[in-house]
């Protein structure tokens, strides 16, 4: 006669059940590192294929302006002189003409040409709410500076990409020698920074269009911490760019006349000049990933880093390094 045992099931012990959920863990922390890899990615090419759509758009205006680069921030005070602007420079919302202080950023004057509008400027910011308070100060006739009271935001004057316009159609917004470099005119200036045509620019493939920019003194209550960006994407403003004489004329460490952005012994972005970040329109990376969104002005859009591109002049001298145009 045989007796017949019934077996007990054998449970996991305490050390098995440790290594399970210890392998359990590591999984979920890869799945969620890729889909947080993955989003940014998205993020990304988001900003990356709205940069595209700017160039074009760029392009576009300039060949409607029979080859004139669009400039960048253009004061109020030089539509006074209109005769010697070789762009118009009027800017119009649903058909609606809107002041030259809103109109003075290059946001309501390259919107038509853009199938998004102006909602195709603020692809790099992060979070929704931002545009959402965007599109409520439009709905109220909010279009920059010129109508923006100090609680609101002013969609002409933050977009999320800034225009390297100092380079690039010219800018009026600096002071100092810079009134030497203004692009309209040769009344105004027998030498020059900016290009205003694309046929003056040397190396179009490395010559930075627009990119990812901000002012960390924006202010605003809005959207707590918030990058918000700037409408102008401002050149650094030491090391390689410097140069000793303008004219004959002594000359301060970078030639825009105005205090930019170099990185410090740490690697931080500061001030070339007061050594305190405060200047408005640094490249910047809004995302957790390194890397700057930009287009250059043959239309190849790329991330970089801002560490190369702030030592390659050729990505912010259309004539090249130490060489102005007269």
């Amino acid at each position: 006669m045989y007796l017949k045992y019934k077996k007990t099931p054998r449970a996991f012990t305490i050390i098995e059940t440790l290594v399970v959920l210890g392998i359990i863990a590591i999984l979920a922390s890869i799945t969620i590192v890729a889909i947080s890899g993955a989003s940014e990615t998205a993020t990304q090419a988001r900003s990356t294929d709205a940069l595209r759509q700017m160039a074009s758009g760029y392009t576009q205006s300039s060949s409607d302006n029979n080859g004139e680069l669009m400039p960048g921030y253009s004061a109020p005070s030089d539509y006074a002189n209109a005769a010697d602007m070789p762009i118009e420079l009027e800017a119009k919302v649903d058909g609606r003409q809107i002041n030259p202080e809103d109109a003075a950023s290059y946001v309501w004057r390259l919107a038509p040409y853009m199938g998004g509008g102006y909602k195709t400027f603020m692809a790099d910011y992060r979070d929704s709410a931002v545009l959402d308070l965007m599109d409520a100060e439009v709905a109220n006739n909010v279009y920059g500076s010129g109508s923006a009271s100090a609680s609101e935001i002013g969609v002409g004057l933050r977009p999320s990409f800034g225009l390297n316009s100092i380079a690039l159609g010219g800018d009026s917004r600096h002071g100092g020698l810079a009134k030497r470099y203004h692009p309209w005119g040769s009344r105004y200036a027998s030498e020059r920074l900016a290009a205003t045509r694309l046929s003056e620019v040397v190396q179009p493939s490395r010559m930075i269009l627009f990119a990812s920019s901000h002012d960390p003194d924006a202010n605003l209550g809005a959207v707590p911490g918030t990058k918000w960006g700037y409408m102008e994407l401002r050149p650094p403003g030491a090391g390689d760019f410097e140069r000793s004489t303008v004219d004959g004329d002594d000359a301060p460490a970078n030639p825009w006349e105005f205090d930019q952005w170099w990185f410090d012994e740490n690697g931080q972005i500061v001030d070339s000049g007061s050594g305190n970040l405060g200047t408005a329109g640094i490249p910047v990376s809004r995302g957790k990933k390194q890397g700057l969104p930009l287009v250059h002005l043959d239309g190849a859009t790329s991330v970089e880093l801002v560490g190369t591109i702030a030592h390659d002049p050729w990505s912010w001298m259309p004539f090249g390094p130490s060489k102005p145009r007269r």
